[in-house]
């Protein structure tokens, strides 16, 4: 039984050719879920047929999307189950205790209104974008990589969400430059990467992370929200503030 569909942005612009983006970034998503999942709730029952990631290209067409499905929960029309959730990149620091409407509402080239029956629980944000979480493990990322990969160039901060976008990029670059893939692929590497990394690192370096699984927790292991026994922090938000 889905017990939750999570619109995600990813895998590829809706009319480009794809190559399979899609399909790589459900299953990625769904690996790294499912070890978090499984990390924290081992004795539980398997619960990859629970949830359903969404691959919907474009942030905007991310965020239409989770828009119609709410619309559609709310008014009872429709066949799909279950709640649903948005997952973007926040493209910059979040600042303060703002919420993630918030956020999204002032952040220039969004200006996003939170939809009616919208709650802070149904959005969450990858701060800065997803490759950030690649911090987290730099171990891991060398196994992606492979020999002459140079860790060393990766920061060791654990603040990982205050490191801008450009410098993740150019960090990534610059540690994978002697191995035989040259560069960080944005597409077929950070999926791949994504796949490999430990989720149990991610919550601890990544607040925002913690809480997006933390939430997966309520809604796929206890059927109620803070409930989560995930042993991470995530951001101290101020819950009624401006959206």
């Amino acid at each position: 039984m889905v017990k939750v569909r999570i619109y995600a942005e990813g895998g590829g612009e809706k009319g480009q050719s794809k190559k399979g983006l899609d399909i790589m970034m459900r299953a990625a998503f769904k690996t790294f879920i499912m070890k978090a999942l499984q990390q924290t709730y081992p004795y539980q029952e398997p619960l990859e047929r629970s949830f359903i990631i969404e691959a919907c290209g474009s942030r905007i067409q991310a965020y239409d999307s989770f828009c119609h499905a709410l619309a559609q929960r709310i008014s009872g029309d429709t066949e799909k189950k279950g709640e649903v959730l948005l997952l973007v990149d926040s493209e910059s620091e979040v600042a303060g205790n703002i919420g993630p409407w918030t956020h999204l509402k002032k952040r220039e080239g969004d200006g996003w209104e939170r939809p009616n029956g919208a709650m802070d629980e149904h959005v969450h944000l990858m701060v800065q974008f997803m490759e950030t979480w690649f911090l987290a493990d730099p171990k891991n990322v060398a196994s992606y990589f492979g020999k002459n990969f140079n860790k060393r160039a990766l920061p060791v901060s654990e603040k990982i969400e205050k490191v801008p976008k450009d410098k993740v990029l150019q960090y990534l670059n610059n540690a994978a430059r002697k191995t035989s893939k040259k560069i960080y692929d944005k597409g077929d590497s950070s999926f791949g990467i994504l796949e490999k990394i430990d989720p149990c690192l991610v919550q601890i370096k990544s607040p925002w992370c913690c809480r997006f699984l933390k939430v997966l927790d309520d809604i796929l292991v206890h059927g109620k929200m803070n409930s989560s026994i995930r042993q991470c922090d995530p951001p101290a938000i101020i819950q009624g503030g401006p959206s």
